[in-house]
């Protein structure tokens, strides 16, 4: 029988393998729809779902956490943001 962390790597090289399935598979498609600007478009697309999910998952867990940071106004360091702790003092790693 098989160990719990064999079966979590297997699931894990399992939806790996899927995911470079998938992207293969919209890459070509891409390409036949409109070359590399079409492919470039879809590895941005796919950048952009993945900047966006991880943003609601970080604002899922400040939520939960009760921290609800806010950025402050601009330091005078080269465009640079600084996070200031909300009402009850709480901060978290931006």
């Amino acid at each position: 029988m098989a160990s719990p962390a064999r079966r979590i790597n297997g699931l894990f090289v399992g939806i790996f393998f899927l995911g470079g399935t998938l992207g293969s598979a919209l890459a070509g498609t891409a390409w036949d729809f409109g070359g590399w600007v079409a492919v470039c478009a879809t590895a941005a697309g796919f950048g952009a779902v993945a900047l966006i999910t991880g943003l609601a998952e970080r604002r899922r867990r400040m939520r939960e956490n009760g921290n609800t940071c806010r950025l402050a106004s601009a330091s005078p360091y080269a465009g640079s943001f600084r996070w200031v702790p909300d009402k009850n003092g709480k901060r978290s790693a931006p």
